[in-house]
């Protein structure tokens, strides 16, 4: 995905008033550097799907995301031009309060954010695609030869799990 594609989309979107973007896509797909450039670009306000990861001892096979959460500090505040939610820390285990705008739009970053228990209609829905081979070079230089394994035996299944399952069309809807 090509940050240079995303602009006349979202600057379409602004001339009818604004609104929610959400940028779902695989690990290692540059969602979170995407969301930075728009939000330089635009100062809009970025919530990143990572920060509503359950701890490790609540995560269950089927979900590792605190949806219920996430609906009430984000989805039920998304008609206040500001707002806070807990941000959950894996490293630490801790929760940290961040503050976003909604104006000029909201971007909501992550994989599983198009997920439908976010209860989420966003005016535009981007997804971030990577190949294999990228994807396998990016999470080696982030996690490391274990940590690599470990991604692809526990997230890369679940997440290729949620693609499948729910089927998106990531085109702008």
């Amino acid at each position: 995905m090509n940050i240079d594609t995303i602009f006349p989309l979202i600057d379409a979107m602004l001339v009818e008033g604004g609104g929610l973007v959400c940028l779902d896509g695989r690990s290692c797909a540059g969602k979170t550097t995407i969301a930075a450039q728009l939000a330089e670009h635009y100062g809009c306000g970025v919530v990143h799907m990572d920060d509503f990861f359950l701890p490790a001892e609540k995560r269950t096979p089927e979900c590792n995301i605190d949806f219920p959460r996430f609906r009430q500090q984000v989805t039920e505040q998304l008609h206040l031009s500001e707002f806070s939610y807990d941000a959950y820390c894996c490293k630490n285990g801790k929760y940290t309060a961040k503050t976003v705008q909604t104006s000029p739009f909201l971007l909501i970053e992550g994989c599983y954010c198009l997920h439908p228990d976010t209860e989420l209609n966003p005016n535009l829905r981007l997804f971030a695609d990577i190949s294999s081979e990228l994807q396998r070079e990016r999470l080696l230089m982030r996690n490391g030869e274990d940590g690599y394994k470990k991604f692809c035996e526990m997230w890369l299944p679940r997440e290729e799990a949620y693609f499948r399952a729910h089927r998106f069309s990531f085109n702008n809807s």
